[in-house]
């Protein structure tokens, strides 16, 4: 594995546990033990490296999905096991706990 895919798996992870908002370079450096200049000689734009991101979380999702499905699980239908599989893969809606969701006001 090499630098690249240190930084990929890093961003992936931070997706994964803390949400989109800890997607920043120096979280991401940080995760993936490098310092930052090494993070934006391999992703110049932050849109490059959260594409990369993406691209990499996705694919490990569909790797996931069709590890599953090869196993064939007893007792699950198809829809349980990629439904399943699914949630579990999905980020957080928010990084901060104490973070939720607000109604704007109304106005008359």
């Amino acid at each position: 594995m090499g630098i690249r895919e240190d930084i990929l798996i890093a961003g992936s992870t931070l997706l994964r546990e803390k949400g989109v908002t800890a997607l920043t370079q120096p979280q991401i450096a940080q995760a993936a033990n490098i310092k930052q200049s090494h993070l934006t000689y391999y992703f110049p734009k932050r849109a490059n490296l959260l594409l990369a991101i993406a691209e990499h979380t996705m694919s490990s999702l569909m790797d996931n999905v069709a590890a599953q499905l090869q196993a064939k699980p007893q007792g699950k239908t198809l829809a349980d096991a990629v439904s399943g599989i699914m949630i579990d893969g999905l980020p957080p809606r928010y990084s901060r706990p104490d973070r939720r969701c607000r109604r704007r006001p109304r106005y008359p």
